[in-house]
């Protein structure tokens, strides 16, 4: 099934998810840009980020948005990896929601982890990864996630992005922030785009 382009304060966006995303943003406040540029990245090919979003006090934060983790191809996985080892990429998977968001190269930090329990040893190849792949481990889920712990959540005090570790339990510590972030979420849901542009209500 193809994605329903969405109409969105001037932007063509592929998906209706990648304007909910941006209606998530404009309810924080955060100034953003939808595919500014695109890279080069040799042989992972070429990549066009979704969004690159301005934080207060730190530099832009890039940002891809995927309807669902199964659907991402190697090829994707690929470039997004190559990406997230030059500059800060948070993969946005789903519905917007108050939870934490990790980087692509999350899934080979991951695999790493699976390679030194398994073998006791830290090397852990291209090659290792692409048979993994190919041998359908991704496709069991989720699952591979929980030997990942660190993520980001997308809006902290002043706005500002918000380091997270699961075994620090920052999720329920947030406070006032978590709030926000559940008010933003509420809104970028709510969102409706049937009659032409509409924002958060």
């Amino acid at each position: 099934m193809k994605a329903i382009q969405t109409r969105y304060k001037g932007y063509n966006m592929r998906s209706r998810g990648e304007a909910r995303w941006a209606c998530f943003f404009d309810a924080l406040g955060l100034k953003w840009e939808y595919e500014p540029e695109g890279f080069d990245l040799g042989e992972a090919g070429f990549y066009l980020p979704d969004f690159r979003v301005h934080y207060p006090g730190y530099k832009p934060v890039w940002f891809e948005v995927k309807g669902d983790l199964h659907d991402i191809t190697g090829e994707e996985w690929a470039k997004m990896e190559a990406f997230g080892q030059e500059d800060l990429l948070i993969l946005l998977h789903g519905a917007p929601a108050a939870r934490a968001y990790f980087e692509p190269i999350g899934p080979r930090k991951a695999l790493e982890g699976y390679a030194r329990e398994k073998d006791g040893e830290w090397g852990f190849s291209d090659d290792d990864v692409l048979n993994l792949r190919d041998s359908g481990w991704f496709d069991k889920g989720p699952d591979w996630l929980e030997s990942y712990r660190y993520g980001y959540f997308l809006w902290g005090d002043d706005s500002y992005l918000t380091r997270w570790e699961q075994e620090e339990g920052l999720i329920g510590g947030l406070g006032a922030s978590y709030t926000v972030l559940e008010r933003a979420v509420n809104a970028a849901r709510s969102a409706r785009f049937e009659h032409g542009e509409s924002g958060p209500t």
